[in-house]
C-alpha cells in the first residue's frame, strides 16, 4: 500500500489516488486514509473445513489463513473502517446482500478443501466494490487453487461497475484462495465484497462427471467388461468379451477411446480366445491375458496370451504369443477359466488352475494347482514338480485371485483343505517354498465369526507397512452368513487395532450369497472392497467411512464385475450385464 504522510492535504491525497470523492461518504474515507494510510490485518486459524454434500455457504467456514489491507475482514458486512464490526450492510450496485465477506485490498482468504468429508465440485461467488465508497475504488478479484493456479478473475471492477458473478470447477482441487488486489494505482477506497460465496459438494463415491461426460463408458452390443487396469498416463486398459470374441480396449483419462491402441482403441483377441477372464501387467510394459479358448465344438481349454500395451500380440511368448493348457472334455480334468495370472518381477507367470477328477460328489477330487511359466512361455521346471505345485482341496471358484503377490515377492495362497473347512492362507516364497515364519507352520486359518463352520478369503490387499487385509464371507453352525474384512500383521496374526479384535463385520450379505472379489488400500489408508453389488469403504481402523456414499456403502446395479484404483485415488468400477435388458456393459469412474 502506498505510504502517505498523515499530514498530507486532502486535495493532494485525492490527486495521488487518481480518484475523486463523489459523496460525503467518500470524503469521510479520504480523511481516514489520510490519517491511517496502512493498517494491515492477519489471522491464521489453521482449521479444516466441515463441508457436507450439497451447497455450502462459505462464510460459515473458517479459512486456514486470512489477510486484509485495512482493518479486519468483516463477515456479512462491508469492510468499513479500521475497527472490527464497523462496516455496513454488504451493498453493490444498489443491491443489499445478506451473506458474504467485506475485505480491503490487498486481501487473501485461503481454504483447505481436503478432509472436509465431501468432494468439492464447484465454487460460485458474486464480487464487486462496495457502494460505501461511491464510484471510487478499483479492485481485481482472483480465484486461485493449488500452487497458485488461477481459476478465474473478475477483471478490474470500479465502484460504478456493479457486481459480477464468478463460477469455477473445484474437481480435483485441494485448496481455494480468494484474493482481492488493488488495480495498479493504490489501495484507497478498495472496499471489496465477496457476496454469497458457495461451494457445491458431493459425496465421495459418486460418478466423476469429467469421465466421458456422465461418469461412465458404455460398451456397444453384447460386449461386457471382465477387468480393468490403470496404465501409464492415466489411461485405462479393459478386458471385455461378447458371445463370440474377446477384446482389449484402451481409454484415455477422459473416458474417450485411445485411438493409438490397436485399431481405433480396440484389439480383437486371437482366434478362439472367446472368453477372456483376467489379466495382469508385466513390469516391461505388456499385459498377460487368461481365459477360455474354444478348440472345437466339444473341446475347450485355458489359454495365456501376452500383448504389448499398444495392442499388438507379443509373439515371443509361447507359440505365436499364446500358451495353451492341455485340452479337456467332460469327465476328464477340468480347468477353471476364472482365476487371475500372477506376473512376478522376473517376468515369470504363475497361473492358478482348478482341477478335478471324477464326475459326482463325494467322489469328486479337487485341486488348486499353481503352474509357473518362464518369461518365454515355457514351463518352469524349477517350480514345484516340473512347474506344478498342487494343493488338495476346494480352491473356491468364486475367488478371482487365489494367489496374491506381496510387495516383497512372497505369495499368499488361498485354498480350502476340505470343501466345508475354513479358508487357509499359506505364504510361499517367490520360488514356491513354504514360509514357516508366517502364522502357524506357514499359514493361518481365517476364523472371523463365533462358532464358525466355513469361510472364504475372496480378496486380499497389502498395506504399505506389510499388514494384510482379507475380505470374504463366513458362515456359522446355525447357517448365519456374514461378510467381513479382517486385518493381519505381516506375520499372520489378527491385528486387534482393526475393527473388533481384528475383524469388521459388514451388513451387505444378501440373496443370492454375496461374494467379495477385489480390495484396494487408498493412499490415505482407507480401504475399499467390492462385494457383489456393493462397494464398501472403511477407515484405517476398520470402522465404516461415513463420507463414502451412504454410510460407507455405494450400491452398483446390477452386479459388480471389477474394481480398480487409479493413481489419483479415483475408483474404476465395472458391472455385469446378465440381469439387465437390453444387455450393456458399463465402466464407471467414481470420485475418491
Amino acid at each position: 500500500m502506498k505510504k502517505l504522510a498523515a499530514t498530507l492535504a486532502l486535495s493532494l491525497l485525492l490527486a495521488a489516488c487518481g480518484q475523486q470523492a463523489t459523496s460525503p461518504a467518500a470524503d469521510d474515507w479520504a480523511a481516514q486514509y489520510a490519517a491511517h494510510p496502512s493498517d494491515p490485518w492477519m489471522s491464521t486459524r489453521l482449521s479444516a473445513l466441515s463441508l457436507t454434500p450439497g451447497v455450502n455457504t462459505l462464510y460459515y467456514e473458517t479459512p486456514t489463513s486470512a489477510t486484509n489491507g485495512w482493518g479486519p475482514i468483516e463477515v456479512n458486512r462491508s469492510n468499513g473502517g479500521r475497527a472490527a464490526n464497523d462496516g455496513h450492510p454488504l451493498t453493490v450496485g444498489g443491491k443489499v446482500y445478506a451473506k458474504g465477506y467485506g475485505v480491503h485490498a490487498n486481501s487473501e482468504l485461503r481454504y483447505d478443501l481436503t478432509g472436509t468429508g465431501a468432494i468439492c465440485t464447484k465454487f460460485t461467488v458474486t464480487v464487486g466494490v462496495d457502494d460505501e465508497v461511491g464510484n471510487n475504488g478499483s479492485v481485481l478479484f482472483i480465484l486461485e487453487t493449488d500452487n497458485g493456479d488461477r481459476l478465474a478473475d473478475s477483471g478490474i471492477l470500479h465502484g460504478y461497475d456493479g457486481a459480477k458473478t464468478l463460477s469455477v470447477s473445484l474437481i480435483g482441487r485441494k485448496t481455494l484462495t480468494l484474493r482481492a488486489f488493488y488495480a495498479g494505482d493504490n489501495t484507497y477506497y478498495d472496499h471489496a465484497d465477496w457476496l454469497n460465496p458457495q461451494i457445491t459438494c458431493i459425496s465421495s463415491g459418486t460418478p466423476d462427471l469429467s469421465f466421458s461426460g456422465d461418469g461412465r463408458v458404455e460398451l456397444s452390443g453384447l460386449d461386457h467388461f471382465h477387468q480393468v487396469l490403470p496404465v501409464a498416463g492415466g489411461k485405462i486398459l479393459a478386458l471385455t468379451s461378447d458371445r463370440e470374441q474377446g477384446y482389449l480396449h484402451q481409454y484415455l483419462a477422459n473416458g474417450q477411446p485411445d485411438l493409438s491402441f490397436g485399431k481405433q482403441g480396440t484389439t480383437v483377441l486371437a482366434s478362439g480366445e472367446l472368453a477372456p477372464r483376467q489379466m495382469a501387467l508385466t513390469r516391461d510394459g505388456k499385459v498377460v491375458v487368461h481365459g477360455l479358448l474354444k478348440v472345437d465344438s466339444q473341446t475347450y481349454t485355458n489359454f495365456l496370451a501376452r500383448y504389448f500395451l499398444d495392442g499388438r500380440v507379443d509373439t515371443s511368448f509361447g507359440t505365436g504369443g499364446r500358451v495353451l493348457q492341455q485340452p479337456v472334455t467332460a469327465g476328464q480334468i477340468q480347468l477353471t477359466d476364472e482365476f487371475a495370472p500372477v506376473v512376478q518381477a522376473n517376468g515369470k507367470v504363475i497361473m492358478p488352475q482348478h482341477e478335478y477328477t471324477g464326475t459326482t460328489y463325494p467322489d469328486l477330487q479337487q485341486y488348486l494347482t499353481l503352474v509357473r511359466y518362464q518369461a518365454n512361455g515355457a514351463l518352469d521346471p524349477s517350480f514345484g514338480q516340473g512347474g506344478h505345485l498342487i494343493y488338495p482341496g476346494d480352491p473356491d471358484d468364486a475367488v478371482h485371485t487365489p494367489v496374491f503377490q506381496q510387495r516383497d515377492g512372497g505369495l499368499l495362497v488361498e485354498h480350502h483343505p476340505t470343501p466345508t473347512a475354513a479358508t487357509r492362507l499359506d505364504r510361499l516364497t517367490a520360488d514356491g517354498q513354504p514360509d514357516l515364519t508366517f502364522g502357524t507352520a506357514g499359514g493361518v486359518e481365517v476364523q472371523v465369526v463365533p462358532n464358525q463352520e466355513a469361510s472364504s478369503a475372496d480378496a486380499i490387499a497389502e498395506q504399505p507397512d506389510g499388514r494384510l487385509l482379507v475380505s470374504g464371507v463366513a458362515r456359522d453352525v446355525d447357517g448365519n452368513v456374514s461378510c467381513y474384512m479382517a486385518r493381519y500383521t505381516a506375520r499372520g496374526q489378527l491385528d486387534a487395532s482393526f475393527g473388533s479384535g481384528g475383524v469388521t463385520l459388514l451388513k451387505v450379505c444378501g440373496d443370492p450369497p454375496t461374494e467379495a472379489f477385489r480390495m484396494h488400500v487408498q493412499k490415505d489408508g482407507r480401504i475399499v472392497a467390492a462385494f457383489s453389488d456393493h462397494l464398501i469403504r472403511v477407515q484405517a481402523n476398520g470402522q465404516l467411512d461415513p463420507t463414502f456414499g451412504s454410510g460407507g456403502t455405494v450400491q452398483i446395479d446390477p452386479y459388480l464385475s471389477d474394481l480398480a484404483l487409479q493413481e489419483d485415488g479415483k475408483l474404476l468400477v465395472t458391472d455385469d450385464i446378465v440381469t439387465r435388458l437390453p444387455e450393456a456393459g458399463y465402466l464407471y469412474r467414481l470420485l475418491p
